[in-house]
């Protein structure tokens, strides 16, 4: 039986899904993007990403159909104050985990949608690995999904 290209391209979409949940190289545990507060753009996601592999790879961006451009940042201290940071990369050592939560390493979501339901897929770029996507619960600043 032949499949068409759309069939195909669902198939590697989901076995893509599947392989963050487990068995995969890379796990990524945890993920949210808080919706934005009215009146702004943008919004933040958050989550877990370990490393099961045996060599140390670089995230080096992320991309979702529901918002206009997505960035990794950090909030630093500078002095006596919290500043955010665009970060090229961030990397992830064989066996480490990573954390992006509030106060720390995020990912920046410009212009998410306002009708955005849960979940969205945020597909994570590596310099050194195939893309992995992930599916983010969409939440309210309270903490309730959406």
């Amino acid at each position: 039986m032949r499949r068409s290209g759309a069939h195909a391209l669902a198939l590697a979409a989901l076995f893509t899904l599947g392989a963050c949940r487990g068995g995969s190289e890379i796990d990524v545990r945890d993920a949210y993007v808080e919706r934005a507060v009215p009146g702004t753009s943008v919004s933040a996601g958050y989550f877990d990403m370990q490393n099961h592999g045996d060599a140390a790879i670089a995230l080096i961006g992320a991309s979702c159909d529901a918002a206009r451009a997505i960035e990794l940042h950090e909030h630093v201290l500078d002095g006596d104050m919290m500043r955010m940071r665009k970060l090229d990369s961030v990397s992830i050592g064989a066996g480490e985990r990573v954390t992006f939560a509030p106060g720390g390493r995020h990912l920046m979501i410009f212009d998410l949608d306002p009708n955005a339901r849960s979940p969205v897929v945020i597909r994570f770029t590596f310099a050194d690995h195939a893309p992995v996507a992930v599916e983010f619960a969409v939440r309210d600043r309270a903490g309730a999904d959406g």
